[in-house]
């Protein structure tokens, strides 16, 4: 498989963090994913990533990645399972998505070699997390109230 140009882990997540945005396809048709994808590349969108809850995510992200360009990043989200795992990597993804952070999904995803952001809840979950080797987390779900409790704990530990 032939990754974007500098997308190791480290790489992708410094990709992320410059980006600031990673827009999320999640559509009940492979048609509409792939439409929207097409849509969102023309209109410069660098971080994408398409759900595995969307019909065969992989062979969208696959597609996409015939036509995006090397600075593109394409994920897959919605890892569940070490399969879904596998998959995400042989569709060439930058980066793998979960919606929870059991240590053995976490585990099979960091064996990919690709950045790996298992879903977290609580302090807890972020540091077994990062124990286990992941190197960033996305808070899910993302309740607009809880968000606000993250960042504002996140600022007072900054400050002091």
């Amino acid at each position: 498989m032939t990754r974007s140009a500098g997308t190791g882990p480290d790489a992708a997540l410094r990709r992320i963090a410059e980006c600031r945005l990673v827009v999320v396809i999640r559509l009940p048709t492979t048609a509409d994913a792939l439409q929207v994808g097409r849509i969102l590349l023309a209109a410069g969108v660098e971080v994408l990533e398409v759900t595995g809850t969307t019909p065969e995510a992989c062979d969208v992200l696959a597609a996409l990645r015939l036509e995006a360009e090397s600075r593109v990043l394409l994920g897959v989200g919605s890892i569940r399972t070490v399969k879904d795992a596998r998959r995400a990597d042989d569709a060439d993804a930058d980066f793998l998505v979960s919606p929870g952070s059991p240590a053995s999904l976490i585990e099979s995803m960091l064996a990919t070699g690709r950045l790996v952001l298992p879903g977290v809840f609580t302090a807890t979950e972020v540091m077994q997390a990062m124990a286990i080797g992941a190197r960033a987390v996305k808070l899910f779900p993302a309740l607009t109230a809880r968000v606000r409790d993250v960042l504002a704990e996140l600022a007072r530990r900054k400050a002091s």
